[in-house]
């Protein structure tokens, strides 16, 4: 038999949070660019179209300009992206133009009015459709309107087991993980 041990109920979401970290981008009605790591994600329907919940603070910046513009771009950034992700997390996009502060190469999207980091694994330009607050946090559900992923790490599924699949995963605190091998 496994020996447990309890730990606190803020915590019990780290028994459960493992999957891909995501870059989010978005632009305010003011044009001002923001960017922040959002580790809160979950599909929420596949048919006709992907659906998708990210879940972000209300007093972000990203918040406030998804809240204006109703539109966003998710990039999924690739493991050796995990120093700028750290970097991205660690300052306030009221504050700072992350984009000049950190040099990041822009890409523009195809549809919405966003940029979004180059060289990450995958980009999915999203429409929202509904904001909930739940105290604070904002659940923000949006639909894909252009889905694009780096064709190395692509085939028919994302290829996490390859190095050009290796996404991050942010188990808590300073503590990341990336993918590891195929279970069959």
């Amino acid at each position: 038999m496994k020996n447990y041990v309890k730990i606190s109920n803020e915590k019990a979401y780290h028994l459960l949070n493992s999957g891909a970290l995501l870059l989010v981008s978005s632009t305010g009605s003011d044009k001002k660019h923001d960017i922040a790591p959002i580790a809160w994600q979950c599909p929420v329907e596949y048919e006709p179209v992907t659906k998708i919940m990210i879940a972000c603070s209300t007093n972000h910046k990203t918040f406030k300009n998804i809240e204006e513009t109703m539109q966003l771009c998710i990039s999924v950034p690739h493991i050796s992206q995990l120093k700028l992700v750290k970097e991205l997390g660690g300052c306030s996009g009221h504050e700072t133009d992350k984009f000049k502060k950190f040099e990041l190469t822009a890409i523009n999207c195809e549809i919405i009015e966003c940029i979004a980091p180059d060289d990450c694994i995958a980009y999915l330009e999203c429409k929202v459709y509904n904001i909930i607050d739940n105290d604070g946090t904002g659940l923000i559900f949006s639909e894909v309107l252009v889905a694009k992923v780096d064709k190395l790490a692509y085939n028919g599924r994302l290829l996490s087991e390859t190095e050009a699949g290796k996404t991050i995963h942010h188990l808590g605190g300073k503590v990341f993980i990336t993918t590891g091998d195929t279970l069959l």
